[in-house]
């Protein structure tokens, strides 16, 4: 690889993201087969005029604490949806994850017949640490990502402790197919990102070696390049990054505006 060099800072290390376990479970095969943009009107309908139901695709959230239900802070976020039998945009928006083709194709088969209850799970306070890396010069080549994950005993502890109590409830609800060893181990083997990447631009002091933007949000040791999005926070915050990044973005337009 040959790039010239304008300051070596270490960008691309101290990757953070949230670790997501996916479960995907068959229900209701006597159900009828509905569009999803139906139900999305539906749901906006009954929503912006009766203020009832959910707004968008998701239909429920939960928090919970895997060591104390009544602690203050959760360690996992729940979120579920629902897509009817014989969905196409199904398949579409698992295409977005990345899946593989042989899977999409299977859960596609199954969603044929069957409607399909997709729950995902995140671990909100992830300690372990990834990188991102150039593959080459050419600025067209996908990075190498290294999540990182499982690398923190407590974030595997929490991991495991979340999948057996996702497991009892499932086992409440649905059939026990859960019940089954190997089908457990593979749920904690499996572990997905959930597009939140933070961390490989780091704010930090003079004195941390692994700050690449100080406190103003300017790349030191150069001049006129600031970071404003989720790669400067030295940690991914819980849950969603949304609203974060966007109070990122409004303090650098003030700081701007202001110099």
């Amino acid at each position: 690889m040959v790039i010239n060099f304008i300051k070596n800072a270490p960008v691309g290390e101290n990757y953070r993201d949230h670790a997501t376990a996916a479960y995907l479970i068959k229900v209701n095969p006597n159900a009828p087969a509905q569009a999803l943009s139906d139900i999305n009107l539906q749901t906006h309908f009954y929503y912006t005029q009766r203020e009832v139901g959910h707004m968008g695709m998701c239909n429920v959230q939960a928090f919970i604490n895997t060591k104390d239900p009544k602690a203050i802070y959760p360690e996992i976020q729940y979120w579920s949806y629902r897509f009817t039998k014989n969905q196409v945009e199904f398949g579409k928006i698992l295409s977005n994850y990345g899946f593989k083709d042989e899977f999409m194709s299977e859960i596609q088969s199954i969603n044929q017949d069957f409607e399909i209850l997709y729950i995902v799970s995140a671990l909100l306070n992830t300690k372990s640490r990834g990188k991102i890396e150039l593959r080459g010069a050419d600025p067209t080549l996908k990075p190498k990502i290294t999540s990182g994950f499982p690398t923190n005993s407590d974030g595997v502890a929490t991991s495991i402790r979340e999948r057996q109590q996702c497991k009892t409830l499932l086992l409440n609800l649905f059939v026990s197919t859960f019940q089954s060893t190997t089908f457990m181990n593979s749920c904690l083997m499996t572990t997905e990102i959930l597009w939140h990447p933070s961390g490989i631009v780091k704010m930090g002091n003079a004195s941390d070696a692994g700050a690449v933007v100080d406190e103003k949000l300017g790349a030191r040791r150069l001049k006129n390049l600031r970071v404003a999005d989720g790669s400067m926070m030295p940690t991914v915050p819980s849950s969603n990054t949304y609203c974060p990044i966007h109070a990122i973005e409004a303090k650098a337009a003030a700081m701007i505006t202001k110099e």
